[in-house]
């Protein structure tokens, strides 16, 4: 395994913008995954809070009750389900917010390690997937892809001596209304913290420190919730973050689409039918149908229930341009794309550690340095470390040791 490490540096944002141009490196925010049925059994331990055992102090005003049921990490119920191949899994439901700040409901999955009842604490690991669609069959339980891939690497956490809880965002399980709002950090980042909240009413054993880990739009997630957390869930303890190969940067590229603009390699034109379909549910009032064309309005509807292993049929061999009436690059749009994509490159309060593949044609490398040249320009320390790998193959060829020889030192297991 070669690696090459790095703790601050800019590397130069302005020849980075020429080089995505230049390179016609391909981006996309995911692996393909392919849809299947689920294969998952859900076993006999099903459970939902019975309001005779909630802790939650009694009120006699029906909008005290209300509210106390749509507080964020409020846990709806439980239930034990095979999946991946591994034991001790089980799904829970809770409460969250949605992209306009109402009171929502989404899902994740949880694996205590074994032995779980002998320890008096665990820390947690929340693990944030990649790109798997924007309909509601598409999350951890609905899309074999997803599973086969994530299941190893919970494995490896929940062996190492950690709760692993694994969020599905917002509309990607029947429990939670869709589409899904693709890569919207601020809706990744609540849906994690609240799942980790959620989990720790689910199991006393928990505790309240924790780090975030993700690939891919779950490495955007990573950082998006590292952002977030000491603020928006200041009774955890947030200890670091790891994000692989993270999806970044990809606002500025998003903004150059216009009409008659052909299928550049540069381009992630899979993706960009569910960025348009999610900025459109995120800023209302930008009026996003306005800058789509009839093809574009059909295609962008069309993704909203599909997974990602379906979005190359629906999109076929459309340039971006054909999508559009009118061109991205207004300043009312940019702002949105920017808002609804742009990592956070201040104001971090936790070690962050980025991993990314030199031979990474799906998120090349060029964005993470150009990210970590703006962490260095922000003033947020950080840890680069580049290995010989893919997209793909990132996590099992060292991506995952590395994030493991993170969490030793920043939540030591117990």
């Amino acid at each position: 395994m070669r690696a090459r490490r790095a703790t601050r540096g800019n590397r130069g944002t302005a020849v980075a913008l020429l080089l995505l141009v230049l390179t016609g490196a391909a981006i996309t925010a995911g692996t393909d995954l392919a849809v299947t049925e689920p294969t998952f059994t859900v076993a006999s331990d099903v459970g939902a809070v019975d309001p005779a055992t909630d802790p939650t102090p009694p009120t006699d005003s029906v909008d005290a009750q209300t509210a106390d049921a749509d507080v964020p990490g409020k846990l709806l119920s439980w239930e034990a389900v095979q999946w991946g191949g591994l034991d001790r899994v089980e799904r829970i439901v809770y409460r969250t917010r949605g992209p306009d700040g109402l009171p929502t409901t989404a899902s994740a999955l949880v694996r205590l390690p074994a032995g779980a009842a002998e320890v008096a604490t665990l820390p947690i690991v929340a693990w944030t997937h990649g790109t798997s669609g924007m309909g509601q069959n598409c999350g951890l339980l609905g899309t074999a892809g997803l599973a086969n891939g994530n299941a190893p690497i919970v494995a490896r956490f929940s062996d190492a001596g950690y709760a692993v809880v694994i969020p599905d965002y917002l509309g990607l399980s029947p429990d939670s209304p869709g589409p899904h709002p693709y890569l919207h950090r601020q809706t990744e980042a609540t849906a994690t913290i609240d799942a980790v909240r959620a989990a720790r009413a689910r199991y006393d054993v928990l505790s309240s420190t924790w780090m975030v880990a993700g690939h891919s739009q779950g490495g955007h997630a990573a950082l998006s919730t590292g952002n977030l957390a000491p603020t928006y869930a200041p009774e955890l303890d947030l200890r670091g973050i790891v994000a692989l190969a993270p999806t970044s940067n990809v606002e500025s590229v998003y903004a150059l689409a216009a009409p008659q603009m052909p299928s550049l390699p540069f381009f992630p034109r899979r993706n960009f039918a569910a960025v348009l379909n999610s900025v459109r549910t995120t800023h209302p009032q930008l009026d996003v149908n306005s800058y789509l064309s009839p093809v574009g309005r059909d295609l962008v509807d069309r993704v909203a229930t599909a997974c990602y292993g379906q979005w190359p049929d629906i999109i076929g061999n459309r340039s971006p341009g054909e999508l559009l009436s009118r061109p991205l690059g207004t300043p009312e749009f940019e702002t949105a794309l920017r808002e609804h994509l742009a990592v956070p490159t201040a104001d971090y309060r936790d070690p962050i550690l980025i991993v990314h593949g030199s031979g990474d044609r799906t998120v090349p490398l060029w964005l993470t340095e150009k990210l970590i040249g703006e962490f260095a320009a922000a003033g947020t320390p950080y840890e680069l470390r580049v290995l010989d790998a893919q997209h793909g193959d990132l996590a099992v060829r060292g991506g995952i040791d590395l994030a493991l020889d993170f969490a030793g030192r920043v939540l030591p297991p117990v």
